[in-house]
């Protein structure tokens, strides 16, 4: 399968377009290779497939729709297979390999929880990442990993993200006073031209993104809900992924009364639907200045230090190698 799904994706590379290359590079190597390998194509049979679905659901990385994306892969890759007549059948379709499909999760933090994971990111890279996600208009992991040096004007506290599917997604977005002394703190502790990453990866390349989901937040929420704990404050909840980060921004904009209008064009929306939803949840369409989200920060942190505690001390935070994900152990069929 290895030899197979390699010369599948070399031919079929060059007719993908924005993120799909990545998108199905992650799921091969992270995913599907680790399992199926070494298996030959003749032994992955459709209880081989059942028994990829229930490893990947025991290893908790991927939701039901993530796992559903990479059996599909696999069925795309076996459909050449199939054509090449090199298996009698494709054990990959059928709806009966796909799981039930994940419930939306709407998960956000509050004031004082994104406070405690601020407090307890000590590394300053790390914190610099996670307050432009919060703070910079919502920004997804993919738009993140993308920034360049040059894209940010601290004079003009403005930052432009350039659009994952299309050019005319590009927006320019405006940063609150708080998020701009983070970056500068940022740029301090570097060195970058104008073309580097902004926030660059091992030898300067560009960070995973999954790395920065389960190396940077997951263990930010990890410290950040021993702070709460420590301080009885509701714990950030374990349905919080990166994407949650986007509809906190959405939610701390609310709660401040900046007009949706203007929110949803930070975030990146043509439409205003989903930051409607939040508005709608929140309960609150006042308008008032940018400012606000980086105030009601500091105000949730100073409410959460009002209450004696002790921060821990550590040495902060680190990437861990590649994605931080541990290979699954090839498995044959014997037989």
């Amino acid at each position: 399968f290895h030899e197979f799904a390699s010369q599948w994706f070399e031919r079929i590379e060059p007719t993908l377009n924005g993120r799909t290359p990545e998108d199905y590079r992650t799921r091969l190597t992270k995913h599907l290779l680790p399992y199926f390998a070494r298996h030959r194509l003749s032994q992955i049979s459709v209880a081989e497939v059942d028994r990829y679905t229930a490893t990947k659901v025991r290893e908790g990385q991927l939701c039901n729709n993530g796992i559903n994306r990479t059996v599909g892969l696999l069925a795309q890759v076996l459909d050449d297979a199939l054509e090449y007549e090199l298996i009698d059948r494709n054990p990959a379709r059928g709806r009966k390999r796909r799981l039930a499909p994940s419930k939306v999760r709407r998960a956000s933090l509050g004031a004082d929880q994104v406070a405690a994971l601020f407090e307890a990111t000590t590394n300053r890279t790390h914190r610099a990442i996670l307050a432009t996600a919060i703070m910079a208009g919502g920004l997804r992991v993919s738009e993140l990993t993308g920034l360049r040096r040059r894209d940010l004007n601290l004079a003009q506290s403005r930052l432009t993200v350039h659009g994952t599917k299309t050019q005319a997604a590009d927006r320019v977005v405006e940063l609150p006073p708080e998020l701009r002394d983070e970056l500068a703190a940022h740029l301090a502790s570097v060195e970058l031209r104008p073309t580097d990453y902004l926030f660059p990866g091992r030898g300067g390349k560009r960070r995973d993104r999954n790395a920065v989901t389960r190396g940077v937040l997951y263990p930010a929420i990890k410290r950040a809900n021993g702070l709460l704990a420590e301080r009885e404050r509701p714990p950030i909840s374990e349905d919080v992924t990166f994407h949650s980060l986007r509809r906190t921004y959405a939610t701390l904009a609310a709660e401040a009364g900046i007009d949706p209008a203007w929110t949803a064009a930070q975030i990146g929306h043509a439409r205003s639907r989903f930051t409607l939803d939040v508005y709608t949840d929140v309960g609150n369409r006042r308008n008032a200045p940018a400012e606000r989200i980086g105030e009601l920060i500091r105000a949730g942190e100073d409410e959460i230090k009002a209450v004696k505690a002790v921060t821990p001390s550590g040495a902060g935070l680190s990437v861990p190698d590649g994605d931080g994900s541990e290979a699954a152990k090839t498995h044959t069929t014997q037989g």
